[in-house]
C-alpha cells in the first residue's frame, strides 16, 4: 500500500475541498477553540474510543482534523483510542501534524503480526474472520483453548509491544518523563485568543491511557497512577501503557507488571481507594472493561473551558435491542454492556458533552478482524474522515460555551437558593 492511497483518495479529497471551500465563506464558524498559536493553529483536547482494528478510522477521522488547523494538547483513550493516542503524542511536537506519519506506521505493518500465538491460534482467527464451517472451528478452538486455560490468553501480545516499543523509541520517547516533555513543547506564540476570559490559567498537556487492574479490581489511567505500580513512574517505557490498556480479554494474555512496589499504602488510597494488601503481581486487561470512551478524564465543572474536549466513537450506540439467545450472544452482551455503560451515564448527566462527541459509522466491519484488506482499510479510513468533516461543519465553539455558561448560572443560582 502506499500512503495516497488513504490522503489522495477521492473523497477524502472532496471532503477536504468542501470543508475548505465552506470556511472561506463563512470562516467564523470554523472558530473550535480560544487556544491558537501564529500559524493559526486552534488546540482542543481529543478523547478516542477502542474498538481493535475498527480504530484504523480513527486515523482517518484524525487526518481530517489535523488538515483543518486543530491540534491537539490533551490526549486520552482506551484500546485501539489508546493506541492513536500514543501515537499523535509522541510523533511530533504539539504544534505538528501526526496523522501523515500514523497512516505511515499503517501502510508498512502487517496488522496479523499482532496474532503472534501458536499456529492453531493463528489458524483459529483466519477461519473465525472467513465464516468457515463449526466443526473445523470447533477443532481448531478446542486445540487453541487448551494453552489458553494456562497462559489466559491466546496471544502474547510481545508483537504488538515490540513494534510500539521500537516506533516510540525511533521517535525519542522511550520514557515517560520524555512523553511528557514531548507533549508540552508547544510553540512560543500559542496564546488565548481572549486573554481576559483564561487570565492566570496554563496550557499544559496531559495524557489518559485506561487499562484494567483485575488484581486489586482498579480502573487505572496512566500516566496519573504509575507510581503504584513501577518503582521510578518518570522511566517507565509508554508503551507498556498502551499494551495494558489493549489487553483484549482472553484474545491477548493479562499484560504483568512485577515487583510492584510494596511500600505506598497511601498513594493506593487517594488514587484508588484500595485498602488490601499490595500484590508483588499485578495482571492488566482491556481498560475498555471500564470505560472504553474516557471522555470524563478532562471534564471540568467550576470554570469555563478555553478549548473543548472532542471526542470520537467507534460505531453507533444502542440503536436496536440485541439478540440473547447463544452463549456467545451472551458473552458478547455482557462485555458490551460493562464497557459502554459507565461513558453512557457520564455523558447522560452531562448533556454538553453530547455536543463535542461524534460516531463514526464503521459499517460491517469486524473489531478482531486483524486480517483487514487493503480495501477495508482504506474503507474505514474514509469512513472516520466523513464523520470528522460532518463533526467540523456542524460543531458550534460559541453555541457550546454558551451552553457552559448556562450551567454554571444554574449552579450558582442553585447554590444560593440553598444557602438561603
Amino acid at each position: 500500500m502506499k500512503i495516497s492511497q488513504f490522503t489522495e483518495n477521492p473523497q477524502v479529497k472532496k471532503l477536504l475541498r468542501d470543508l475548505w471551500a465552506s470556511r472561506e465563506r463563512n470562516p467564523e464558524r470554523f472558530v473550535f477553540s480560544d487556544v491558537i498559536d501564529a500559524e493559526g493553529h486552534q488546540y482542543v483536547d481529543f478523547v478516542q474510543e477502542g474498538g481493535g482494528m475498527l480504530g484504523i478510522a480513527l486515523v482517518g477521522y484524525t487526518y481530517i482534523l489535523e488538515q483543518m488547523g486543530l491540534r491537539f494538547v490533551s490526549l486520552a483513550g482506551t484500546s485501539a483510542g489508546a493506541i492513536n493516542t500514543i501515537l499523535l503524542a509522541s510523533l511530533a511536537r504539539p504544534d505538528e501534524m501526526k496523522s501523515l506519519k500514523v497512516i505511515e506506521l499503517l501502510v508498512k505493518k502487517n496488522f496479523f503480526d499482532f496474532v503472534d500465538g501458536s499456529r492453531n491460534v493463528k489458524k483459529l482467527v483466519q477461519s473465525i474472520n472467513k465464516g468457515p464451517r463449526a466443526i473445523p472451528l470447533a477443532l481448531r478452538g478446542f486445540i487453541a483453548l487448551n494453552g489458553l486455560r494456562k497462559k489466559l490468553g491466546l496471544n502474547p501480545g510481545k508483537d504488538f509491544y515490540q513494534w510500539l516499543e521500537d516506533v516510540l523509541d525511533e521517535n525519542r520517547v522511550s520514557t515517560t518523563a520524555a512523553l511528557k516533555e514531548r507533549m508540552n513543547q508547544f510553540p512560543e506564540s500559542i496564546r488565548f485568543r481572549n486573554p481576559a476570559e483564561h487570565q492566570g490559567r496554563k496550557i499544559e498537556a496531559t495524557l489518559g491511557i485506561v487499562a484494567a487492574d483485575l488484581t486489586t479490581e482498579t480502573k487505572v489511567v496512566f500516566p496519573k497512577m504509575s507510581e503504584l505500580y513501577f518503582e521510578d513512574p518518570e522511566k517507565v517505557h509508554p508503551a507498556k501503557y498502551v499494551r495494558a490498556s489493549m489487553s483484549i480479554p482472553l484474545f491477548f494474555q493479562p499484560f504483568l507488571i512485577n515487583n510492584v512496589p510494596r511500600d505506598r499504602a497511601s498513594q493506593w488510597y487517594e488514587l484508588a481507594s484500595y485498602t488490601g494488601d499490595i500484590p508483588d503481581q499485578i495482571k492488566m486487561a482491556d481498560g475498555g472493561f471500564l470505560s472504553n470512551f474516557p471522555i470524563d478524564l478532562f471534564h471540568v465543572t467550576d470554570k469555563m473551558p478555553s478549548r473543548p474536549t472532542l471526542g470520537v466513537k467507534l460505531g453507533l450506540d444502542r440503536t436496536q435491542p440485541r439478540k440473547i439467545n447463544t452463549y456467545l450472544q451472551l458473552m458478547y452482551g455482557c462485555f458490551n454492556t460493562a464497557s459502554k455503560i459507565r461513558d453512557f451515564e457520564f455523558i447522560h448527566r452531562h448533556p454538553d458533552y453530547r455536543l463535542l462527541f461524534t460516531n463514526i459509522d464503521v459499517g460491517n466491519h469486524e473489531w478482531l478482524n486483524f486480517a483487514l484488506s487493503d480495501e477495508d482499510k482504506i474503507d474505514l479510513f474514509v469512513r472516520g474522515a466523513d464523520a470528522a468533516a460532518h463533526f467540523l461543519s456542524s460543531f458550534n465553539w460559541e453555541y457550546y460555551k454558551g451552553e457552559r455558561r448556562r450551567l454554571l448560572s444554574s449552579k450558582v443560582q442553585q447554590v444560593v437558593e440553598e444557602v438561603h
